[in-house]
């Protein structure tokens, strides 16, 4: 028997042992996920969310058996907690970012069960990642779902399964058999509902197994039965045949090998800070593969949500979990005893989801510390063989005791090749060991999505230079930058706002110039995007600076108002290890200038070079042999000044014109497969995009993630745009966003939830003053 215990739980934001014995009739009526707090989104301390909070759920239990065990699970709740049942007090549990479990049988009743946590989210130093400066909040409150379980007298404590390409499975199980019966254990392998075989041992090989990869994320069934004379204890799960290898020539996957290139993601949405439900674990884990088009994930700097891990799983999305910490080690007893236990809650967490390929067990960026890291490499080999170890650190020759060296490499600064080659970093000694590159970017360079274009453009640019110099390294397995999107900081890091704005997508999961890097790499479906307004006014003296195309195309056609200006191919010089570097547009005038009969074929080249260059670099910058070919060309032609200026006018700056656009097609194949527009925006439009669009109730309310962007006519973000919102929604839905923010850089995100017991058809309507309204509908189930 399984029991949610999500829905209809009592809040108070402050701790009163009164409170023990009953709750006041202010307390707040909340569902579970909860943050104790809502924030906005900059411009708050950190201290606003480190308090105690008291939750009670009342809740009946009218099959209340006496020969049943019962325990309450706790998924993730920050940072830890007291909790009774029934004003009996079960225990201190330190959860953070993993599961516990506290069993309750001995206090459960049939009727008007009470259950009180108080949650403390207080820094405490004795835990990791606290003790010394954090770079991400941790928030606060029960932020990961509850439920009770009913258990047989003996059980399944853990069921862990490895299963490698050979077809050999291995399982370690443990019982919680306390009567000490005679208890026998086997195994039903299932695929697609056909039973294969059954098996009384732990190992055993099922012959030509259906691997799971990226592409074809495959599993199979397991069913572990505890059989006690006529009793049968049945336990279902799934699991899959894979193969990890890291090497220094690379890494494999079922012996295939594979370029693993990822981002950092931190778990933490806006206003809900870590309380995000399934859908929206999900949604992220589907954005970074199918939109930015990656393969592998870490998760910074602390175990994700089990959702988030399933759907990796699902998706064939690769994972390099970490322990909870960041920098700093504590030097006391409990400290370190901390750092284990959770070390080995997040082994057991990972074992069963065949996304998890890697382990990072040390604290990350933290100083070599052999003793403790020894004994942290050993118990998670002893707990997963069948997985790497690995740590990530920040500076070079690092003692290596893990499998995996792992390095975050900021050294590139714009102006050199981008990483550093792996035999710099690794020690002397280890010069074949398998070698990642954990972060990149990030704080190198933060870029906001209202930054001016320039700015927005160089992020991208370091981003493709780092990328291309991971392509060009073979022993370089895996490659993660820093980061997937902005998040929320500590006072001590960030633009002053606490916020990171780090990443290639915002806070909001609207996208960055930089993440355009990532999806014209790694995507199938045709991308082509200008990184680049084509505004003049946006650059120093009116410019048009050469334009960057990220395309996964073969060559771009450029046109202006429908006047063709060339094709363009990628930029295999600068980045000849991409699969698709940038195509660079460095020509602006059209073949219009081809069609003025005033000059020969030979002086319309010349001119158009000469007043290109003017129109990119300045013309107070054309050089000397521009200037004597220009004087050349004004006296064969007998121009005077005002028809140089008339020239410029009308191929260059186009004063005058009732507008220039711009029309980028990318062709493969000799076919146009994707075009954009560009120019003055003279007419605009709301556009709502939804992370899905029906609400559905599990084992909790649902989320959604609503896109808001102001575009204009030709689908382009207005990027300058902070209009605030007006928003509306039906009585069954619920918003968790706050009202009175709006646009951040032209879109921003609202995050909606169901109403409890409330069905049938919903709507959100936001409207942008001046620019309209638009309504989406929602199927609420």
């Amino acid at each position: 028997m399984h029991l949610d215990l999500n829905n209809g739980w009592q809040f108070i934001d402050h701790y009163d042992q009164a409170f023990l014995s009953s709750f006041p009739s202010s307390a707040q009526t909340i569902d579970i996920p909860h943050t104790h707090k809502i924030l906005p989104i900059n411009y708050f301390s950190e201290k606003d969310y480190q308090f105690v909070s008291m939750y009670q759920k009342l809740f009946d239990l009218k099959d209340l058996k006496d020969n049943k065990r019962y325990f309450i699970v706790f998924e993730g709740l920050m940072l830890q907690a007291d909790i009774y049942i029934n004003n009996h007090f079960v225990g201190h549990f330190v959860s953070g970012y993993l599961p516990f479990e506290v069993e309750v049988t001995h206090f459960l009743q049939a009727l008007d069960n009470r259950l009180v946590v108080i949650c403390d989210a207080s820094e405490d130093k004795k835990i990791p990642p606290f003790g010394g400066a954090v770079d991400y909040l941790s928030y606060g409150g029960i932020y990961r779902e509850v439920h009770l379980e009913e258990r047989e007298s003996f059980f399944f404590k853990e069921i862990l399964v490895s299963a490698g390409m050979d077809g050999h499975v291995e399982i370690k199980h443990q019982l919680d058999n306390s009567k000490n019966l005679a208890l026998k254990v086997y195994y039903e392998i299932y695929q697609d509902d056909k039973r294969l075989a059954v098996f009384e041992t732990d190992n055993f090989v099922i012959p030509n197994p259906h691997l799971w990869t990226p592409e074809e994320p495959y599993f199979y069934k397991l069913r572990a039965v505890i059989q006690f004379k006529d009793q049968l204890i049945i336990n279902d799960m799934r699991f899959a045949f894979r193969t990890v290898m890291f090497t220094s020539q690379g890494f494999f996957l079922n012996g295939k090998y594979r370029k693993l290139i990822g981002l950092n993601r931190h778990q933490s949405f806006p206003y809900i800070g870590y309380a995000a439900t399934k859908s929206l674990q999900e949604f992220d884990a589907d954005y970074l593969k199918y939109h930015l088009g990656l393969n592998v994930v870490r998760c910074s700097h602390y175990p994700p949500s089990r959702h988030f891990l399933n759907r990796c799983d699902d998706i064939g999305l690769l994972v390099i979990d970490e322990v909870p910490g960041w920098q700093f080690v504590g030097e006391d007893y409990s400290w370190q005893e901390q750092y284990l236990d959770f070390l080995h809650r997040m082994i057991v967490f990972d074992y069963n989801h065949p996304s998890v390929v890697l382990h990072s067990i040390r604290i990350n960026e933290s100083n070599d510390y052999h003793e403790l890291y020894l004994k942290a490499n050993h118990l998670a080999h002893e707990l997963d063989s069948s997985r790497p170890t690995t740590g990530v650190r920040n500076f070079i020759h690092s003692e290596l005791l893990e499998d995996v060296y792992a390095f975050n490499d900021f050294s590139h600064d714009g102006t050199n090749k981008g990483l550093l080659h792996p035999r710099k970093v690794l020690p002397f000694l280890k010069k074949n060991k398998p070698y990642i590159v954990t972060e990149n970017n990030g704080h190198m360079f933060p870029t906001k999505s209202f930054d001016d274009e320039n700015h927005r453009l160089e992020q991208a640019k370091r981003h493709l230079q780092v990328l291309d110099s991971a392509y060009r390294h073979k022993s370089i397995d895996a490659f993660l930058s820093w980061c997937y999107a902005d998040y929320q900081t500590h006072q001590n890091f960030g633009s002053g706002d606490h916020i990171c704005y780090h990443g290639v997508v915002d806070i909001f999961r609207n996208d960055k110039m930089a993440a355009d890097v990532y999806r014209s790499q790694l995507v199938n479906e045709p991308v082509l995007s200008v990184l680049s307004s084509m505004n003049i006014g946006e650059y120093p003296e009116a410019l048009l600076p050469p334009a960057m195309v990220l395309t996964n195309a073969e060559f771009v056609r450029v046109y202006k108002n429908d006047e063709l200006i060339g094709d363009f191919y990628p930029d295999k010089k600068h980045f000849s290890h991409l699969p698709h570097p940038p195509v660079v547009i460095k020509s602006y005038i059209s073949s219009e200038l081809d069609q003025d009969k005033r000059f020969t074929t030979r002086d319309q080249k010349t001119l158009k070079n000469i007043l290109n260059y003017a129109g990119t670099h300045g013309a107070n910058r054309l050089s000397i042999i521009h200037q004597l070919k220009m004087a050349f060309l004004m006296t064969k032609y007998h121009l005077k000044h005002a028809d140089l200026v008339d020239l410029w006018n009308k191929y260059v700056s186009n004063w005058g014109s009732d507008k220039v656009i711009y029309r980028f097609v990318g062709y493969r194949d000799n076919a146009p497969i994707i075009s954009k527009e560009y120019g003055p925006s003279l007419s605009f439009h709301i556009a709502l995009t939804p992370s899905k669009t029906e609400l559905k109730v599990d084992s909790t309310y649902d989320m959604v993630l609503v896109r808001v962007e102001l575009l204009d006519q030709f689908n382009n973000r207005v990027s300058y745009a902070f209009n605030s919102l007006h928003i509306k929604t039906s009585n069954n839905i619920i918003l968790l966003s706050l009202k009175a923010d709006g646009l951040v850089g032209g879109a921003t995100s609202i995050i909606i939830r169901n109403a409890n017991g409330k069905k049938g058809v919903g709507y959100l309507q936001v409207e942008i003053p001046y620019y309209g309204s638009q309504k989406i509908e929602f199927e609420i189930k």
